[in-house]
């Protein structure tokens, strides 16, 4: 039996009840050499053409990239296709293409030189976090105060550059 559970893209289903927590900026992750790394902005058009890292087809974050290069007119290669950020960074470090990904989460490989990560210029990408949970479920004091202080934290960020 689970409590709650914490995930992207919350969706309130039959039986479901969604507490939104933060929505997080979206930014493009690429290896600290790539002709991108340094740069203040990228337009989406900016990645026509780069070799991509991908999320997995049925992920909801993937579809919502999807949708978002769609919509510019934009192509890009896709070269692998994973399942979690994780991979998806190291997939980024050792060169094997550029991706997009939730800015808190390259904020460590930034910071040692491993990432770069360039913000997104004309649109308004995120990700959007929340707290799913059973309808009418009742929380016991942890679990409570366990959300109030996920409610409360603070959402790490790169530093504005200039």
């Amino acid at each position: 039996r689970v409590d709650l559970g914490i995930v992207s893209y919350p969706t309130a289903l039959r039986g479901l009840s969604v507490i939104p927590l933060r929505s997080e900026e979206m930014v493009v992750a690429c290896h600290a050499q790539h002709v991108l790394a340094g740069r203040k902005g990228v337009t989406l058009q900016g990645l026509a053409g780069e070799k991509f890292v991908a999320f997995d087809r049925d992920l909801p974050i993937r579809k919502e990239i999807d949708r978002q290069l769609r919509q510019q007119g934009v192509t890009v290669e896709v070269v692998l296709e994973l399942d979690n950020i994780e991979t998806i960074k190291q997939a980024v470090e050792i060169g094997a293409g550029l991706s997009i990904l939730p800015e808190p989460t390259v904020c460590k490989e930034v910071q040692i030189g491993t990432l770069s990560a360039v913000r997104l210029r004309g649109i308004a990408l995120q990700r959007p976090i929340g707290i799913i949970h059973r309808d009418r479920a009742v929380f016991s004091p942890t679990t409570s105060r366990f959300v109030e202080l996920l409610e409360k934290m603070p959402v790490a960020k790169l530093a504005e550059a200039g």
